[in-house]
């Protein structure tokens, strides 16, 4: 289904990284090939997208976790009116930019993509499985636990979980910034990947996920992309270093790792001169040129240091940005 995300309204978002009742033989996302992008000059209708799994195991950790406005921007908060190049004094990409650049993305076979230019949105749809490869095995909550603050004695491990869990948002072509902040727990962005991209946070919104990496006989809680799985799915929670090895050029710009669900695009650490970025709003965002926006854009970018992604956004938040958690 596709629950409303606003930026005055409370959200149920699945921030957590519990426990996956399906420890079936794992299947491996290998084998990407080009999905077909759609562009559609007439209006289309909302589609509701219901997930494809039901955990057996009831997912204790899932917690409720709410969109806020804030009522007093930071002074690191992007000011809409100070930016130029490239958008307008609002801060709205160019449509046909944002088109290009969605269109410029290698969108593996589990990610279907339509572009609306009469609606002035696009769609995005994935079955909740990353393309890239997975390990065998992860480090699993023990059934019946309660997995909301993750402990090494409360996991063991598991067979990868196989379920997909399908999720859909449709974006603005032309995102801008909002008078305010909107701060988020859960996914905030989805990866050209087809995983969602969460908070650095567990479901106690207290336990960093990346600096509590437990192993158990060289097996892990977090994969190598910085990702896992929930019952709801898998999402990373800091940089996919897996995909970033494979797109990313010393010295260069990172390449566009997704898109978060305000709309603007989002990248891994590597600035302008290839070091990674330091200087960001407290969205973890700046503007600036990127490979698909020479000539600059809002865009946020995943990093080494807290928060690893982010926790909030800059831009005006669809109210229908969120689907399958």
């Amino acid at each position: 289904m596709k629950p409303r995300l606003a930026t005055s309204a409370a959200l149920l978002l699945l921030a957590a990284c519990g426990n996956t009742a399906d420890n079936t033989t794992p299947t491996a996302g290998s084998g990407v090939t080009q999905a077909t992008v759609q562009t559609d000059a007439a209006t289309t209708e909302d589609a509701t997208v219901t997930p494809t799994v039901t955990p057996t195991v009831t997912p204790t950790e899932a917690t409720e976790a709410t969109t806020t406005d804030a009522s007093t921007p930071d002074a690191t908060t992007p000011d809409p009116t100070t930016l130029d190049a490239g958008v307008t004094g609002s801060g709205a990409v160019a449509v046909s930019m944002m088109i290009a650049a969605i269109e410029s993305v290698d969108w593996p076979s589990n990610v279907t993509v339509s572009i609306d230019e009469g609606a002035g949105t696009w769609t995005i749809t994935t079955n909740g499985r990353p393309s890239h490869e997975l390990p065998e095995k992860y480090l699993l909550p023990k059934a019946g636990v309660d997995a909301t603050t993750v402990t090494l004695d409360i996991l063991e491990i598991g067979s990868t979980p196989t379920q997909e869990v399908a999720g859909s948002w449709t974006l603005t072509l032309n995102p801008t910034l909002a008078d305010a902040a909107t701060n988020l727990f859960g996914p905030v962005a989805i990866a050209t990947s087809g995983g969602w991209i969460n908070d650095p946070y567990e479901a106690d919104q207290a336990t960093i996920a990346v600096e509590s990496n437990f192993t158990i006989d060289g097996v892990d809680f977090l994969d190598d992309c910085s990702g896992h799985f929930n019952p709801m799915g898998y999402h990373y929670h800091g940089i996919p270093f897996c995909m970033t090895a494979e797109i990313d050029t010393t010295g260069q710009h990172s390449a566009l790792l997704g898109f978060a669900v305000d709309g603007f695009p989002m990248y891994g650490p590597q600035g302008t001169d290839g070091s990674e970025v330091a200087d960001l709003d407290d969205c973890r965002g700046e503007f600036g040129p990127t490979p698909e926006f020479p000539d600059g854009v809002y865009h946020y970018h995943l990093t080494t240091v807290f928060p690893y992604t982010t926790l909030c956004l800059s831009g005006t938040v669809a109210e229908s940005a969120h689907a399958g958690h």
